[in-house]
């Protein structure tokens, strides 16, 4: 009985999170009495959950330190189908992927997990996810109206969007993109998307999209060599940072903006985040290096660079190594 019906006195607190609920009307809501109601109250607290409890006021929900699949679904838009949450995965990628190869998949569906043991992103380099801070999450997009040649699109609407996300939850701070795939602030890295197309080999079309969002949300401490350059959003014990909400938030407006990548509405306003545009850059295009200066990313997503020896070209892959901030 206990766990049902914590989820079910879990649902009624989210339904009334912006007024003070009794527990009378729990109980009656759920045809329960109020001793059950003070009892699961407190197993949602030991759970993680922030409830306050005043007396002849009764209760109000706030947040949870964890990601609780239960909050994340109430919060969730209906574009999307399910969000499953997972303590431990070795990489939310391969959980999408295995999941679509294993299910039929109609919408929208995304899986997020406290903790990854070989988080990945582009170029196969490992994501550090430490347990419990940050927010690592998947999305697969079956059936994509997408080419596999707009997929520049699909990972600069994504960055955008998601940086604008970040704006919405914490206006005090600036966020900057750095083509194609990374979101800063204070000019190191917070989070990191990686886009996978799924195709089926008899019909050569794309199956699916997965989309791998890596944020560093609350994370105080980094392995040596990214010290430099990674960033957490906020401090672990700043308060109100809402992990279920936020992860909700950007996963519906990711998925909601889904059409409005493709017509690349959202460039002009990347291009003013963009630290890049306008400075010195390294661009690894494979085995090749590539030197100039960032001119503009185009109407398909690519970077434009005017190379050392003068020629303008656009590049749809490649990863930018190194660029000059204070050139």
């Amino acid at each position: 009985m206990g766990n049902k019906t914590s989820q079910k006195v879990l649902l009624e607190l989210l339904k009334d999170r912006d007024r003070w609920v009794s527990g009378n009307e729990i109980a009656d809501s759920l045809g329960v009495t109020r001793e059950t109601i003070w009892k699961n109250i407190n197993l949602l607290k030991k759970r993680g959950h922030q409830i306050q409890s005043q007396k002849n006021l009764g209760y109000k929900y706030e947040s949870s330190s964890k990601l609780d699949e239960v909050v994340i679904n109430f919060y969730k838009n209906k574009s999307v189908d399910h969000v499953a949450v997972e303590e431990q995965v070795d990489s939310t990628q391969m959980y999408a992927k295995n999941y679509l190869a294993t299910h039929q998949v109609e919408k929208a569906f995304a899986v997020i997990s406290e903790q990854q043991t070989q988080g990945y992103g582009r170029r196969g380099r490992s994501f550090y996810s430490p347990k419990e801070q940050g927010l690592y999450f998947s999305i697969v997009i079956p059936k994509p109206t997408f080419e596999i040649n707009q997929v520049g699109l699909i990972t600069t609407g994504v960055a955008y969007v998601i940086a604008q996300t970040f704006k919405d939850f914490f206006p005090e701070r600036e966020f900057k993109l750095k083509w194609v795939n990374d979101i800063l602030m204070n000019r190191r890295k917070v989070a990191g998307i990686i886009t996978e197309a799924i195709t089926e080999v008899e019909s050569a079309s794309t199956q699916a999209f997965v989309i791998g969002v890596g944020i560093n949300l609350t994370t105080p401490e980094f392995p040596e060599e990214l010290q430099q350059k990674a960033g957490a959003i906020v401090a672990k014990n700043e308060p109100n940072i809402d992990r279920n909400l936020i992860a909700a938030q950007l996963i519906n407006t990711i998925v909601d903006n889904w059409q409005n990548y493709l017509d690349g509405s959202f460039l002009s306003e990347y291009r003013k985040m963009s630290i890049v545009i306008g400075k010195p850059v390294t661009l690894q295009v494979g085995t090749k290096q590539v030197k100039g200066v960032a001119t503009d990313i185009n109407e398909y997503g690519n970077i434009v660079v005017k190379l050392d020896d003068g020629q303008v070209k656009a590049f749809n892959n490649g990863e930018i190594t190194k660029v000059n901030l204070d050139w």
